[in-house]
């Protein structure tokens, strides 16, 4: 079996701001300091958006530091409250699909891992358009057999309303 760590939701600002009070970096530095004390044998670690707060540059460049930090291997993925030009001038190497946008699959023992674009620029809702549903069936019949998707928005009602406000609109 995998093991798959699953981190979202950093909402990092530049380094040394807070937001809504609380010190994401610091936050970040626990987390990655349990991952490696109790999850360095993960297979893979999953950053699920929202990485920055409002799309900052300096967090992104910060992140990338940061991450270097992680022994397990990760794939980031982008949020409604990332920016999608700047994360891909900072993360190059992050995989995009032909059309660019931040989603990639890996085929495992386990299954085929699908890593899912839903940011949708105006909105903080959550959106697949054409082009995103069709690279996602295409993913899908590329391997028979279980598929995991990680993606930021929910693509289910989850019966909390500000959750279900943002959720994936066309899921």
């Amino acid at each position: 079996p995998m093991k798959i760590v699953q981190i979202t939701d950093l909402h990092l600002g530049p380094p040394g701001e807070r937001v809504f009070g609380l010190d994401p970096w610091m936050r970040l530095e626990a987390c990655i300091a349990n991952v490696n004390l109790h999850h360095a044998d993960a297979d893979l670690v999953v950053f699920t958006g929202d990485l920055a707060h409002n799309g900052e540059e300096a967090a992104y460049v910060e992140l990338k530091t940061r991450l270097l930090e992680l022994k397990a291997p990760f794939r980031l993925l982008i949020g409604n409250h990332d920016d999608r030009a700047t994360f891909r001038r900072i993360f190059p190497q992050a995989p995009v699909d032909d059309a660019g946008f931040v989603q990639s699959r890996i085929q495992t023992t386990a299954g085929n891992l699908i890593f899912l674009d839903t940011n949708e620029p105006g909105t903080h809702a959550g959106r697949l358009c054409t082009v995103r549903r069709a690279w996602l069936e295409d993913a899908l019949a590329a391997s028979p057999g279980p598929a995991f998707l990680f993606m930021h928005h929910p693509p289910l009602s989850l019966h909390l309303q500000p959750m279900d406000a943002i959720r994936l609109q066309d899921a």
